[in-house]
C-alpha cells in the first residue's frame, strides 16, 4: 500500500521547562532521551491529540550544514534532505515510518 503522506510542518511552536529543555513542540510533549548519534538525538514524544507514542529526532541543521564527509562536496544536511526524501516513499514493516518533518 502507499505510504501514508508525511507532514510538513514549517510553523513549530516550542515551550521550554524549568530547567530550560524543550517540554514541548506543537502538539507533541516530549519526554526522555531514548539515545543519541554523530548528528542529533532521539527523545520519546506523545502526541497529544492521539496519545500516540513516537520517536523524535532532533538535529542540528547548522552542525549539519558545516560536517561533510571526507572527499565529499555535499554537507550532512543534503544527506538529512535525502534521507528524509526516500523515508516519505517507503512503506515496509521492518522500517520506520517518517510521520512529520518539523523545520
Amino acid at each position: 500500500s502507499a505510504p501514508a503522506a508525511t507532514k510538513e510542518t514549517t510553523a513549530v511552536e516550542e515551550v521550554e521547562d524549568d530547567m530550560g529543555e524543550t517540554a514541548r513542540l506543537n502538539q507533541y510533549t516530549v519526554y526522555h532521551e531514548l539515545g543519541q548519534g554523530a548528528f542529533g538525538l532521539v527523545k520519546l514524544c506523545i502526541d497529544r491529540t492521539t496519545n500516540t507514542r513516537y520517536a523524535l529526532k532532533i538535529m542540528s541543521k547548522k552542525k549539519l550544514k558545516r560536517k561533510r564527509q571526507l572527499g565529499q562536496k555535499t554537507s550532512a544536511l543534503d544527506d538529512v534532505k535525502r534521507e528524509i526524501a526516500v523515508l516519505k516513499k517507503l512503506t515496509h514493516g521492518n522500517v520506520v515510518n517518517l510521520v512529520e518533518v518539523l523545520d
